[in-house]
């Protein structure tokens, strides 16, 4: 190893990390989508009101599982 060169203290790359979490929150925000056109599918709603509603919930879930991840790891 070279001088210049210091391990990492954490123990974890940050490039996985954040790639992690970009998946989890693509993934969360799908869920939400995918759901959400199911039940609307399955109700037989003309507009896609749970696809909507759910996808909103996806994207704040999301959000929220990012910040509390990033705070967390601090």
């Amino acid at each position: 190893m070279q001088p210049s060169q210091q391990p990492n203290k954490g123990g974890t790359n940050s490039v996985l990390r954040y790639t992690s979490v970009a998946t989890q929150m693509g993934l969360t925000i799908f869920l939400g989508v995918w759901g959400g056109m199911k039940l609307d599918h399955h109700f037989g709603f003309k507009t896609p009101i749970m696809t909507l509603v759910l996808s909103l919930l996806g994207v704040v879930l999301a959000v929220y599982l990012v910040i509390r991840d990033v705070m967390r790891k601090r």
